[in-house]
């Protein structure tokens, strides 16, 4: 596309020609566009991907200090304890409660930023990550 459009302007140039040179030059700006959304493609889901690691694992470091509780207690805390370390990672802090627990079990879950309606969901009971779409 790039290259016809390019031949056409050198063309239409050349030639005088106003219609084929407007067209060529609406065919550069539609390459372009599309050049730079497609090469944009794979730096963006690279960074989504590191976003839905980082909030594993930030959900996972809070594991441990809920089972001591529980080993306390004798259940889960309904709420997070106050004080872990940081604050909640960005897809943590999604709209949808990311920890829930009923006591006897919890769970961590935040949506997948790459589709519409999928979640990542951890829970005390499989001890590992599922997504669900």
């Amino acid at each position: 596309l790039s290259i016809l459009a390019l031949i056409m302007f050198l063309f239409s140039c050349r030639r005088n020609r106003g219609k084929v040179r407007a067209i060529a030059i609406r065919l550069i700006v539609v390459a372009g566009v599309l050049t730079s959304t497609l090469i944009s493609l794979i730096p963006g889901a690279l960074l989504l991907n590191r976003d839905v690691r980082n909030a594993h694992a930030y959900c996972e470091v809070l594991v441990p200090e809920l089972d001591r509780i529980k080993a306390q207690t004798g259940n889960y805390p309904l709420d997070l304890p106050m004080g872990h370390a940081k604050e909640p990672h960005l897809l943590a802090r999604s709209p949808y409660p990311y920890y829930w627990s009923d006591g006897s079990t919890f769970r961590f879950s935040f949506p997948d930023p790459k589709v519409f309606f999928n979640m990542y969901d951890y829970n005390s009971t499989e001890r590992k990550w599922n997504k669900w779409d």
